[in-house]
């Protein structure tokens, strides 16, 4: 099923985006470095960017900084992915970083999530290989749907919708807390503040200047 969801979606790219011959990413080590700055970014992890109003936990996955189709022609940084994205599912299930304040043992059971698909071009998707990988992670995702309150996706074009679609039968549960967005921030940023205050956010999300992640 997942392999003729991908060949027709493939099939479909091909017939109405022309497909160059010989893509190469614009980085050699598998980020891209389009704001990859941060070393978490290079760990293949979330972040937890603050609280909302109800101090429930704000967790970040910058996926558009991972530069998957260098990822998937590299097998031990593939590799590294995945095991550290499923120990960052193991730590979620656990709550082991989600106290509810700073500096206190007290744990909440909920959290909301961003996943930014900033810096991930349409062309990053012309490969069946990094289709799969992007449908497994959100597959991954769907075991900690029980935590989630609510979420957001950013900066996704309009191949990243369709591959969301795709994604819906095996993360349904996660993919319908989740509202999806363009790449126009200032259609996004309004929505976050309603239920994330500004000093929670970096400047990119409608945010301080002066802000600082938790982890």
């Amino acid at each position: 099923m997942r392999v003729l969801l991908i060949s027709t979606f493939l099939l479909s790219l091909g017939s109405a985006i022309p497909i160059p011959q010989d893509y190469t990413t614009s980085d050699n080590s598998g980020f891209l470095r389009v704001n990859t700055t941060a070393s978490v970014e290079r760990k293949f992890v979330y972040q937890i960017f603050g609280y909302d109003y109800d101090n429930v936990p704000v967790t970040v996955w910058n996926w558009g900084r991972w530069d998957f189709p260098w990822l998937v022609k590299h097998p031990e940084e593939l590799a590294t992915l995945q095991k550290n994205v499923d120990d960052s599912i193991e730590e979620m299930l656990q709550r082991v970083f989600f106290p509810r304040f700073r500096n206190s043992s007290e744990t909440t059971d909920s959290y909301v999530t961003i996943i930014d698909f900033d810096g991930l071009s349409i062309h990053q998707f012309f490969s069946e290989d990094v289709i799969k990988l992007v449908l497994q992670l959100f597959s991954k995702l769907q075991r900690v749907a029980g935590g989630l309150s609510y979420g957001f996706i950013l900066n996704a074009n309009h191949i990243t919708e369709q591959v969301i679609n795709m994604a819906m039968p095996f993360a349904g549960n996660f993919l319908e807390r989740m509202e999806v967005f363009g790449t126009k921030s200032e259609k996004w940023i309004p929505k976050l503040l309603k239920t994330i205050p500004r000093n929670q956010l970096p400047p990119t999300y409608g945010g301080n200047v002066d802000f600082e992640p938790f982890v």
